[in-house]
């Protein structure tokens, strides 16, 4: 890629903790993808939404560290996540196969299956304890959610089942293990697809181009 046209924002990770990637990276994704001359608009809101998703992180920090703030701290899970306003069906997997930013891309994206299978598995053994009503549902239809406002015994009820619920969810089994897995593969043979699906458009954009990509 030539340097022409970039500028030092564009070296610049757009948020270093949670997408470290730089204008000209996202821009090189987009490129793949996009069509022509829409690159720099989707790129722009990128990054915009990742100013925004920054400043929204160190207010939330601030908060938490304020005294009897009363925000939790950690969760049970890891705060890992791909952010939403990266959720692009094909943003990751070709930044996982741009050679400015693969190995970056890789790295991170092996964090979010491990957080993915302990998301999935967490989900399963919850709606296990729904199921067997240790825990209330979390997710209510609407007329339960309707039954709920206007009884103030069915109210009761489920505060009641809530101050008895366990600590601990109920351990996974081995179909469970097996379910998540399954699901889990699933998503990370379509993720692989498309990173060879823009393996395949980097080529050909180089080749057009005639040069390769720095």
């Amino acid at each position: 890629m030539s340097d022409e046209g970039i500028s030092p924002l564009d070296e610049i990770w757009l948020d270093p903790e949670e997408f470290p990637f730089t204008r000209a990276e996202v821009m090189q994704a987009a490129s793949l993808w996009c069509i022509p001359g829409t690159e720099r608009q989707f790129t722009e809101e990128i990054a915009n939404a990742a100013a925004d998703a920054v400043q929204t992180r160190d207010e939330r920090s601030i908060a938490r560290s304020a005294p009897s703030s009363g925000v939790s701290g950690k969760s049970e899970l890891s705060d890992f996540k791909i952010c939403g306003y990266t959720q692009v069906y094909w943003l990751w997997p070709t930044l996982s196969v741009l050679p400015s930013c693969g190995e970056r891309a890789r790295l991170r994206i092996v964090e979010y299956w491990r957080y993915r299978l302990a998301v999935e598995l967490l989900r399963a053994r919850r709606l296990a304890a729904e199921v067997s009503g240790l825990i209330p549902k979390q997710a209510l239809s609407r007329a339960e959610a309707t039954a709920l406002r206007n009884s103030p015994s069915i109210a009761a009820e489920r505060a009641s089942l809530f101050a008895r619920a366990p600590r601990e969810l109920p351990d996974a089994t081995a179909e469970m293990r097996k379910d998540v897995s399954d699901l889990i593969d699933a998503q990370q043979r379509t993720w692989l697809a498309i990173a060879a699906e823009a393996q395949v458009r980097l080529r050909l954009h180089e080749a057009r181009a005639g040069s390769v990509w720095m």
